[in-house]
């Protein structure tokens, strides 16, 4: 069996004092993930921004 494809994938709790960016930027070739831009089992705590996604 093959390996799930994933990118971006948070496995527990991040805390950081300013801005939490999970995602790719800009557009990248082959998104055909089984997970992608995933926060598992965890939190995040930010004192700023907090982005979960790609920017386009």
């Amino acid at each position: 069996m093959l390996p799930a494809h994933q990118k971006n994938i948070v496995y527990g709790s991040i805390t950081a004092n300013g801005n939490v960016h999970i995602g790719d930027k800009g557009r990248s070739s082959g998104d055909d993930y089984d997970k992608k831009n995933v926060i598992q089992g965890g939190t995040i705590t930010s004192g700023g921004d907090f982005r979960l996604g790609d920017d386009l």
